[in-house]
């Protein structure tokens, strides 16, 4: 007669199963007499001590006497049954073939279905949830041997959820997410993430869970931009949402209603972050002042979060509105923030470079001429402090050694190379600074 591979591992689950009840003790207790105190005490005290040992085959037979005559003792509860299952489970574990393994697991999935029905029938407490729970995670994590292990695993997890929604730990509820991403069951993930959304969104677990699964339930980005809006439409105040729109709308440059929506943000629940990303914006569309006014706000609200970045962008919108000192405080505050930051160093060696084009009313004085010194001054710090600027740093550099004093020029004013050279005269009182004379070669 021959047999399917499925039929011989099932034979397997069912004679190993049967070995194990047959090895239970042979005693009186099998009759329909009460068992006593002392003979329930003399199992249970061989059953622990067997199981805390990990001897699980020895603990098996006296728990398996306790399951029979004493299901609920010494206290009520279910922890016959759960060393039962965790005897079997720990057999499973070692066991020295996939057949072998399979019928362990069986038997503690048997058990574990077993327990609540039998111990409230004995007059016990068993918490169906947790029992559920260690169901499914049994199937889960031996899904390799157990057939359809995963998807049945997924819907006692789902079960267990649906029971107690608040109490359920995020490892169970990536679980089933996947489930439905795998089953590609796109109404039924999505309902379920929107109450996840709705009740446990301030856990920071779940909320991970939330940005990195609503996205792929998605075919493109217009369909998750038409999601949000309608959410956005049911909860008009919910910040999430409108931040995660935002994203969306400047990924796909719908520049119009970015801008709408970031405005509506920012009269209802602003953050740091926004303020820095909308500022940026507005630098962008040539409105200096309002990104000025933003990133102070960003800075009042969150002092310790300023970067070298949000400091050189004020810097910029204050050189935009015109004030090159009042800019330079800024690019220094960058500097300060973080020393390799080198478009600092760049932006400072630019405003005393255009200082000179507004200054200089045509023809270059060697006063004028002197102020190039110290823009090439910035732009050696930029190279030397940050090699991602070193290209545009010698192209400056080369660019305004041409308008360097000649040698003849510091020849007859008897300058020396080297020699140090303040820049606080006239138009250029405000930038106060010294450097060096130099040789326009």
């Amino acid at each position: 007669m021959r047999f399917s591979l499925s039929r011989l591992s099932a034979l397997a689950s069912l004679l190993t199963a049967l070995m194990l009840l047959a090895a239970a003790p042979r005693t009186h207790a099998q009759s329909s007499a009460e068992p006593s105190k002392q003979e329930k005490k003399e199992y249970y005290s061989l059953a622990y001590t067997d199981f805390q040992s990990d001897n699980y085959r020895s603990a098996l037979r006296n728990l398996q006497w306790l399951l029979k005559n004493a299901p609920t003792y010494p206290k009520g509860d279910a922890r016959t049954y759960r060393r039962t299952f965790e005897s079997y489970m720990g057999l499973a574990e070692n066991a020295s073939s996939d057949t072998k393994k399979r019928a362990y697991v069986d038997s503690a999935l048997a058990i574990a279905k077993r327990a609540v029905p039998e111990v409230r029938a004995a007059g016990g407490e068993a918490d169906e949830y947790t029992w559920i729970q260690r169901r499914g995670r049994a199937l889960y994590e031996n899904s390799s041997v157990v057939d359809n292990g995963e998807a049945r695993a997924r819907k006692l997890f789902r079960k267990a959820y649906d029971m107690r929604p608040a109490d359920v730990d995020p490892w169970y509820l990536r679980r089933i997410v996947r489930g439905y991403y795998s089953q590609d069951a796109k109404q039924e993930a999505l309902s379920f993430l929107d109450e996840l959304k709705a009740n446990r969104s301030d856990e920071e677990e779940v909320q991970k869970l939330l940005d990195k699964w609503y996205p792929q339930f998605f075919d493109s980005p217009s369909e998750r931009i038409t999601f949000l809006e309608g959410q956005l439409e049911e909860n008009p105040g919910d910040a999430k949402v409108m931040q995660q729109l935002l994203t969306l709308y400047q990924q796909q440059d719908m520049s119009d209603k970015a801008s709408r929506l970031q405005s509506k943000i920012l009269e209802s629940d602003p953050t740091p972050e926004l303020y820095r990303d909308v500022a940026s914006t507005r630098l962008d569309d040539g409105e200096p002042r309002k990104a000025f006014d933003l990133l102070q706000k960003m800075i009042e609200m969150d002092e310790a979060s300023a970067t070298a970045q949000d400091y050189y962008n004020m810097g910029v919108a204050q050189q935009q509105m015109g004030s090159l000192a009042k800019a330079r405080t800024y690019f220094r505050e960058a500097i300060d923030t973080d020393s390799s930051f080198g478009s600092a160093y760049m932006a400072i060696g630019d405003l005393y470079a255009s200082a000179v084009s507004q200054c200089t009313g045509g023809e270059l004085s060697l006063q004028d001429r002197a102020v190039y010194w110290l823009a090439t001054d910035y732009y050696q710090r930029a190279k030397a402090n940050d090699s991602s600027v070193a290209s545009a740093a010698n192209q400056n550099i080369g660019r305004y050694r041409e308008y360097f004093p000649s040698k003849e020029k510091i020849f007859f004013k008897g300058w020396e190379p080297g020699q140090s050279y303040s820049i606080d005269y006239g138009c250029y009182s405000w930038i106060g600074e010294s450097t060096t004379v130099k040789n326009p070669s």
